[in-house]
């Protein structure tokens, strides 16, 4: 019987460790902002330089002071659409470390639900099975998107430095079954033996990219992701799996590749993302302008 109780509570240790490592691995927000604060500050600092600051187009701006018509030179600094561009993109830079938090935090309690819900507070909530499974479900979906949303949101900021790039434009991807790209991926493409920036979006999108904007269609247009358990007999707990897979195909559609994904994969989503973020940004910055009048 000591036996029982002592593997009871062996399982329980072994659980609650592996809620700590994986709890420790979510990302420190604040932090994040900061770095991506400090990035901004990089664009004003070469902004002001006195090499960029000759290339502005000069305005004049007429007024008239004690009745004389007084002409103030004004210069266009293309960096204010930069740092502009930056700081309204915190959100979509962010996103993904949020949603990865908060559904590690989601999974946690569910995955320790057993051990823990008789020592809650009374007044604490108190979901149902179905309900936690769904709030981390919600956050992977919510994570997903982020990632393609953040992607697009960088196209505008890259019809700067690359001739060819509407601001309008979307990522875009590679089409397998036509061997085709479209959107910014299409330039990637065409730059990417010449220019290291492109050769690193390029070897990112079949990397990481792909894998993690893949769900996207199916998510917005058609249903949710799926859903499976692996058990880990290590830690004596279930390990969800979500996978993409349209439930209502139409005649004749081609085949589309079924991903699944893990609270290991999207670590490594946002690890990427990160990554993605800090070359992107940095890289820019040691490339020259190719316009230097401000597009809004």
């Amino acid at each position: 019987m000591n036996d029982i109780f002592s593997d009871i509570e062996q399982a329980e240790q072994n659980r609650k460790k592996f809620s700590d490592d994986i709890t420790a691995s979510k990302y420190d927000l604040d932090s994040l902002l900061t770095e991506f604060r400090r990035i901004s500050m990089s664009y004003y600092d070469k902004g002001m330089t006195p090499e960029e600051q000759k290339k502005f187009p000069k305005k004049e701006f007429s007024t008239r002071i004690n009745g004389q018509e007084v002409k103030i030179p004004i210069d266009n600094n293309i960096y204010v659409d930069l740092i502009t561009l930056i700081d309204t993109m915190y959100p979509s830079l962010i996103a993904p470390f949020h949603h990865y938090n908060n559904y590690i935090d989601f999974y946690c309690k569910d995955f320790l639900w057993d051990d823990i819900k008789y020592d809650l507070d009374e007044d604490e909530p108190r979901d149902s099975n179905t309900l936690r499974k769904i709030k981390y479900q919600i956050e992977i979906q919510a994570l997903l998107m982020s990632i393609k949303a953040g992607l697009d949101r960088f196209v505008s900021f890259f019809s700067y430095y690359f001739n060819g790039i509407s601001p309008h434009t979307t990522f875009g991807r590679y089409k397998k079954e036509k061997d085709k790209y479209d959107g910014f991926m299409y330039i990637v493409n065409a730059k990417k033996e010449k220019d290291s920036l492109m050769a690193f979006i390029h070897a990112e999108y079949f990397d990481w990219i792909k894998i993690a904007v893949a769900p996207r269609d199916t998510i917005t247009h058609y249903n949710d992701l799926g859903i499976y358990y692996e058990f880990n007999s290590e830690i004596q707990g279930d390990i969800p799996v979500h996978y993409n897979e349209r439930l209502i195909k139409e005649k004749g559609q081609a085949v589309s590749p079924v991903f699944v994904y893990s609270y290991q994969t999207i670590k490594g989503f946002t690890e990427s993302w990160h990554k993605f973020i800090s070359k992107t940004f940095l890289e820019l910055l040691t490339k020259d302008l190719i316009t230097y009048h401000p597009k809004f």
